[in-house]
């Protein structure tokens, strides 16, 4: 993952809510959809990064975090981009699971750690499910 420190994005047009792109899989062998369990390791990775290069912790309300699709040439999974505001100076960090060149002249830190996908089905408790999706 890489996370970079730009200037203020004020108007998120095609940005979702995480909610909207991470779901409970509920046809297992199917691909093509994001995982609501990938939601929280994603979110705290992109926050320790963002720490990295200037996050002081908090996020404006109403300024993410927010989620988008990068569109990907094989059948995999699309790579997620996580973007939220900073309260205090409105510095937005922009996270990435690949890296975003037009923004490589920002500060970013990276992460090489392997992040693994689900895969495997699993029995979740629903209501644990959505608290996850929601923090």
């Amino acid at each position: 993952m890489i996370v970079y420190s730009i200037p203020p994005i004020d108007y998120w047009s095609g940005w979702q809510k995480p909610e909207r792109v991470f779901r409970l899989k509920i046809d297992w062998p199917a691909g093509g959809q994001h995982d609501a369990y990938d939601w929280r390791s994603l979110w705290e990775e992109a926050q320790e990064l963002a720490h990295q290069v200037g996050w002081e912790g908090d996020v404006r309300p109403g300024e993410g975090p927010f989620v988008t699709v990068l569109p990907c040439g094989n059948n995999s999974l699309a790579p997620v981009v996580i973007a939220w505001k900073q309260e205090n100076d409105g510095t937005t960090f922009v996270a990435s699971e690949i890296e975003l060149p037009w923004l490589n002249r920002y500060p970013s830190a990276r992460s090489n750690k392997p992040r693994p996908r689900a895969d495997q089905p699993r029995a979740p408790e629903i209501p644990a499910l959505w608290k996850l999706i929601s923090e």
